[in-house]
């Protein structure tokens, strides 16, 4: 039998793209994961504290080509892009809104690979995978 896949896209939720040569070790000193060893076709799920160690934004963050993406709640998006800004600094990076929309796919079966160009969540696996660049697979149903 093959898997029966869900695909939703997800408005609540929004792109922050980071480029530039020092994109990873600037986000590196400012995120609660490890930047550095992210790899192309990884996602990780983190967060933005404030100094003092409170949360100010949860998100996902995936390497893609040369550029960082950041997964975060829509309303929060601009938000997180000043703050962003905020700790630039001289490091060299663009941070800008990317306007791809975020779809989320789920499947009937447990041991289903992920489809090309989508990213596994990493909270748990049950959650499916996430993507903003790959259209559904064949025969999907797609969700509101």
């Amino acid at each position: 039998m093959s898997a029966l896949f869900v695909a939703a896209r997800l408005p609540s939720r929004a792109l922050i793209r980071v480029s530039g040569p020092d994109w990873r070790s600037f986000l590196q000193g400012l995120l609660t994961q490890d930047v550095e060893t992210l790899q192309p076709g990884e996602m990780r799920y983190g967060a933005l504290l404030t100094p003092q160690g409170k949360l100010l934004y949860d998100l996902f963050l995936a390497a893609e080509g040369e550029d960082g993406l950041v997964d975060v709640a829509a309303e929060h998006r601009d938000a997180l892009i000043a703050r962003l800004t905020i700790y630039r600094l001289r490091a060299k990076v663009t941070i800008a809104p990317d306007e791809a929309a975020v779809t989320a796919l789920w499947t009937t079966d447990p041991d289903a690979e992920a489809p090309a160009g989508w990213l596994r969540d990493p909270r748990l696996s049950a959650l499916g995978w996430r993507s903003w660049t790959a259209t559904p697979p064949a025969g999907a149903e797609l969700a509101d």
